[in-house]
């Protein structure tokens, strides 16, 4: 075998070991946790990770916790919830990264 070929061969295995070693971990917390945000190195959660324009709505304080509850709206007037450290005021527009239906970045 040629060096060209050992490497394509390296390459292939460690592609099927990032694919085996993501399914594992969608695995192992699909069933037990259902907001556990997967690791960005995770190749099902690249696939279904996104990212998108999403205006504020809503933002009040969480009195237990002295943050703010952000609600932010997408284009198709879908809302989800955040928490903040700051105050964020309506209509201001935010890049969301979201998992599935988890808010897991905002800028």
């Amino acid at each position: 075998m040629s060096k060209k070929e050992i490497g394509i061969y390296a390459i292939g295995v460690a592609i099927l070991l990032w694919f085996i070693l993501s399914t594992i971990e969608v695995w192992l917390h699909s069933t037990r946790e259902s907001d556990y945000i997967y690791s960005r190195a995770n190749v099902w959660a690249i696939m279904t990770t996104r990212t998108k324009e999403m205006k504020v709505v809503d933002c009040r304080i969480d009195k237990p916790t002295d943050t703010w509850l952000v609600t932010v709206e997408d284009i198709a007037g879908n809302q989800y919830q955040y928490y903040d450290t700051e105050i964020q005021y309506n209509g201001w527009i935010k890049s969301v990264t979201m998992q599935g239906n988890l808010v897991v970045n905002i800028k």
